[in-house]
């Protein structure tokens, strides 16, 4: 069964252990997001790159939105009218788009060109605290001991995986140092807007949601794409780049989101929680056995380190927002 199918059923009929088999493979392919964008840099500028995925997911996820309401105009009697989203409502998503798909995979992607596929899958702790620590003070949410030992180690997991990670990088590993800060801020733009958007529109289905917010991004990206056609820098990579582009596209972006939110609209944000382990593992071990990244010991005792966080920082977990 597709995930479309799934977001277009009744949430209330899936069972426990089918929302735990789509939860596991979203964040295992989540996971898998890093290393294949960092083999298509390599021949891909990576802003550009950022543009094509995000472009195409968004094309993609109207497409899906389509052909969703066909079914429901056909099947008028079973599915609810659709509640028509204010202007308020819509300027919002796209400015969250501008945000949190725009500006945050212009530093995520730069960073990435930068530093290691492991590095950047391991970050996603970044966004856990990040996330954390504006909750605590724009939305005065408690920072008990449990928090503040999450954060502390997961900040000390992330300083032993740039600071060691650089060092054993020829030429004083600072390019690797900055990809890693880039991919940190751009997280950090994510869990901003992550706060500040919840409950931004709870009358709308999440296709619906994430189709509008994708196209907010096209405010960056379709100028960025414009600029290198002008410069005739838009050369038609490979069948391994355009595959890449199609793969980010369709699978991270639309299917394991629509999966991840089908599951979460049935079970509540709790039972994704645990299973965000499996994406920085996931990332962090295709980096070191598919493309030959180092398995240094800054990268073990780093990552020991950011696992130990994320279990402590998810007990209680907050909804994240993967794009």
């Amino acid at each position: 069964m597709g995930t479309t199918e799934l977001l277009a059923r009744p949430a209330a009929g899936m069972s426990r252990r089918m929302a735990w088999l789509l939860l596991a493979g979203a964040n295992a392919l989540w996971g898998s997001a890093w290393p294949v964008a960092k083999v298509a840099t390599a021949e891909i500028e990576p802003s550009l790159l950022a543009a094509l995925r995000i472009t195409l997911a968004s094309l993609l996820f109207w497409a899906v939105w389509l052909w969703q309401r066909a079914r429901q105009s056909q099947q008028p009697k079973e599915m609810p009218a659709a509640v028509p989203l204010s202007r308020s409502e819509i300027a919002r998503m796209l400015v969250l788009g501008v945000f949190a798909l725009g500006i945050s995979y212009l530093l995520l992607y730069t960073g990435l060109g930068m530093t290691t596929s492991s590095d950047g899958s391991l970050m996603i702790i970044g966004e856990v605290i990040f996330t954390t620590l504006l909750a605590a003070w724009l939305a005065h949410e408690a920072l008990d001991r449990r928090k503040i030992g999450g954060i502390i180690l997961g900040s000390l997991g992330v300083v032993v995986l740039v600071l060691g990670g650089a060092a054993v990088q020829s030429g004083g590993g600072f390019g690797r140092i900055a990809g890693d800060l880039l991919i940190l801020a751009g997280l950090f733009v994510q869990a901003s807007y992550t706060i500040l958007g919840a409950g931004m529109s709870r009358r709308s289905s999440p296709l619906t949601t994430m189709a509008i917010v994708y196209s907010g991004s096209l405010l960056i990206w379709l100028p960025l794409i414009g600029w290198h056609l002008a410069q005739g820098s838009l050369a038609m990579p490979s069948l391994a780049g355009v595959l890449s582009i199609i793969y980010l596209a369709a699978i991270p972006s639309v299917g394991c989101n629509l999966a991840w939110f089908s599951v979460l609209r049935s079970h509540g944000a709790g039972i994704g929680a645990v299973s965000l382990f499996i994406q920085p593992l996931v990332g962090a071990l295709l980096g070191v056995l598919a493309l030959g990244e180092p398995l240094t010991a800054a990268l073990l005792g780093g990552g020991m380190l950011i696992f130990a966080a994320l279990g402590l920082l998810i007990m209680q977990p907050r909804e994240i927002v993967n794009a």
